[in-house]
């Protein structure tokens, strides 16, 4: 080990052990390469740096091989050394820190009603380390801050910031009626300051995050997530440029776009948002086929809405459970944990397929189950 690898490591390790390392992280791969004199970050530049590290205590959360040059490096202190629960009592598995930014999310991408939380890449700041909090407005409904982030600490960048993360939704929202009858969120929250919410996440000062606590009765400590980030999920296409959420994006392509009819063995031209009386609306519907756009799909989110739909089909059409068909669609192209399970326990044929837009802005379409 070098004396540049050592004094490099060094540096890291002492940062870790201060307050300072919970609030920023350190440096971009390439700067870590920079300080440890690497010009070309080569496997053997990685190893050796992920082995002077580790000599110093030192381990990295992701392994070098899955981060890109411009992507953020989280480290963490190994064995004895790594802290279980911090001078705050805050434990690895939750937090209860104050938040420290805030995003608008459309309600369409609020999915209130899943009961296991989803951990997923969400936009944040790119200085979001293990155990931040971002607090999620809600910008079409108008109903005012409706729910919460947790961030692993683990971060992307694709275009746009992500952070590993899980959100909880709130019971009670706070309204932005509140929200602008205090001084310290006045501001913020009128009509001035509320253009900064378009998508992207933004810092909130200690006074407002004081004030908006206050305003909460308190913030519960909420789950970190602790499963490795995926690191193959693709960007969440939250909006458009059209302004569109994600979802009624997709839903437009797949009416439109003959092209992806033949790829989902549709026969015919999807007719969007028909209405089924008692049992709710379907996203799309093609002859004896229902499609449900999701943002992601899980257990709990999209099998049992669509076999409502597929049940009250397989009356209309007066044929049995195995001749309706249904197709569940999201942007990621793996299922999360149990979804596969869930669809072959149907009692209908269900599908699930990522329908997405690539870098060049042509639409690929994947069968996931």
């Amino acid at each position: 080990m070098g004396c540049r690898d050592q004094e490099a490591s060094s540096k890291i390790r002492t940062w870790l052990e201060s307050r300072e390392s919970r609030k920023t992280p350190w440096k971009k791969v390439s700067s870590l390469a920079a300080s440890f004199s690497i010009k070309r970050l080569t496997p053997a530049g990685k190893q050796r740096i992920t082995e002077s590290l580790l000599g110093f205590g030192v381990e990295l959360l992701t392994p070098l091989d899955a981060l890109r040059l411009q992507d953020i490096v989280q480290f963490r202190l190994s064995g004895e050394m790594d802290r279980s629960v911090d001078e705050a009592g805050e434990s690895d598995d939750y937090s209860d820190r104050s938040p420290n930014q805030i995003i608008a999310w459309d309600a369409m991408n609020i999915d209130e009603d899943i009961q296991d939380p989803v951990e997923q890449w969400l936009r944040c700041l790119k200085s979001t380390v293990a155990g931040d909090r971002q607090l999620v407005w809600e910008a079409s409904a108008k109903r005012g801050i409706v729910g919460i982030v947790t961030y692993s600490g683990h971060i992307r960048n694709n275009g746009v910031i992500e952070g590993w993360g899980i959100h909880h939704s709130f019971s009670r929202p706070i309204s932005r009626e509140n929200l602008q009858d205090h001084p310290a969120t006045a501001w913020r929250f009128g009509s001035k300051g509320i253009k900064a919410l378009q998508g992207s996440a933004i810092r909130l000062s200690e006074a407002e995050t004081e004030a908006i606590c206050e305003m909460a009765g308190g913030l519960d400590s909420t789950l970190i997530p602790q499963s490795e980030p995926d690191t193959s999920a693709l960007v969440v296409q939250w909006t458009r440029v059209n302004g569109l959420p994600a979802e009624i994006f997709i839903e437009n392509a797949i009416r439109d776009t003959p092209a992806l009819w033949k790829k989902l063995k549709l026969t015919e031209q999807p007719k969007q948002q028909v209405t089924y009386k008692k049992v709710g609306r379907a996203d799309l519907v093609s002859g004896n086929t229902v499609i449900e756009a999701k943002k992601a799909v899980t257990i709990n989110n999209g099998p049992a809405q669509i076999e409502r739909y597929l049940g009250h089909l397989s009356k209309i059409l007066k044929v049995n459970a195995q001749n309706v068909r249904g197709i569940l669609v999201q942007n990621n192209t793996r299922a999360l944990p149990g979804v596969k399970d869930r669809l072959f326990q149907s009692p209908f044929p269900l599908e699930l397929w990522s329908v997405y837009c690539d870098v060049n802005g042509k639409w690929k379409v994947i069968q996931v189950v």
